[in-house]
C-alpha cells in the first residue's frame, strides 16, 4: 500500500479518500504521490497512517436494534458524534470535491454541483438547530430523572416545546434537497475519478443520513416522548404536593 499511487488507492477503494482528506493527504495534491512519499511530505506517521484506514475500514457502527437498548442520554452522544462526523468530517471532504469539478462534467453533475450549496446550508443549519433545542430539551428530561437538571430552563422548555411536535417536524422536512434523486440516476460518463468520488460521497452521506434519520424518528423520539410524559407527571405530583404544602 505505501509505494502504490494516491489515485490508484483511491480508485480501487474510494472509501479511503475522506479518510485521507481528514490526515492532510488531499487527493487533487497528492493524486500522483505515492502514500509513503505523501506522508513523508506531510510530516505523518505512515503506519499510523495505514492504522487509520484499515481502522475507517473495519469501523462497524451499532445497528438501530442494538441502540434500542442504550440509555438515552448515550443515544444522544452518539448522534452528537455523528453530527460531528458530518461536519468536520464528511461535508469538508465533499466541499473540497466541488471546487475541483470541471466545467466539462456532464450535466447531472453540474446540476448537483449547483444544488450542494444550498443542501450543505439546509443540513448544517439543522444539525446546530437540533442539539440547541431537540438534543438540549431531551438531555434536560433525562436529568430530572436524577435531580440534576436545570429546573427554572426545564420548565420554560417543557412549556415550549414537546417532543411530539418535534417528531412531526421531523419527519415532515427533507434536507435531501434533491440531490437523491440525481445521485441515485448518475451513471459515470466523465470518465473523471473526481466527479466519480464527489458522487460516491453524496450516495454515502445519503446513506448515512437515512440511518441517522431511522435512528431518531424509531429510537430516540419514541423514547423521548415516553421520558417527556414520566417527567410531565412528577412534575404534575410535584406541584400537587406544593399547592397542599401552601394550604
Amino acid at each position: 500500500m505505501l509505494h502504490r499511487k494516491i489515485a490508484e488507492l483511491i480508485k480501487q477503494n474510494p472509501n479511503i479518500a475522506v479518510t485521507l482528506h481528514f490526515l492532510g493527504i488531499h487527493f487533487h495534491h497528492y493524486s500522483e504521490q505515492t502514500l509513503a512519499e505523501a506522508c513523508e511530505q506531510k510530516g505523518l506517521d505512515p503506519l499510523r497512517v495505514i492504522r487509520h484506514l484499515d481502522e475507517a475500514g473495519s469501523a462497524k457502527s451499532p445497528s438501530p436494534v442494538e441502540l434500542f437498548d442504550y440509555p438515552i442520554d448515550l443515544i444522544l452522544e452518539y448522534l452528537k458524534h455523528h453530527h460531528f462526523i458530518f461536519i468536520k468530517e464528511k461535508l469538508p471532504y465533499i466541499s473540497q470535491l466541488v471546487q475541483h469539478i470541471d466545467s466539462k462534467a456532464s450535466q447531472i453533475v453540474q446540476e448537483i454541483k449547483f444544488i450542494y450549496p444550498l443542501f450543505l446550508a439546509d443540513f448544517v443549519e439543522h444539525i446546530y438547530e437540533e442539539e440547541d433545542t431537540l438534543f438540549s430539551y431531551i438531555l434536560n428530561l433525562h436529568k430530572a430523572l436524577y435531580l440534576e437538571a436545570n429546573f427554572e430552563e426545564l420548565e420554560m422548555q417543557m412549556q415550549k416545546y414537546t417532543i411530539q411536535a418535534f417528531a412531526d417536524e421531523h419527519i415532515e422536512h427533507d434536507h435531501t434537497l434533491g440531490i437523491q434523486e440525481l445521485v441515485e440516476h448518475y451513471e459515470n460518463t466523465d470518465n473523471d475519478l473526481n466527479s466519480e468520488l464527489f458522487v460516491a460521497a453524496l450516495k454515502q452521506l445519503n446513506a448515512d443520513m437515512k440511518i441517522h434519520a431511522r435512528i431518531e424518528n424509531e429510537i430516540l423520539l419514541p423514547k423521548a416522548i415516553q421520558l417527556e410524559k414520566t417527567v410531565r407527571a412528577l412534575f404534575g405530583a410535584s406541584q400537587e404536593l406544593i399547592s397542599f404544602a401552601v394550604v
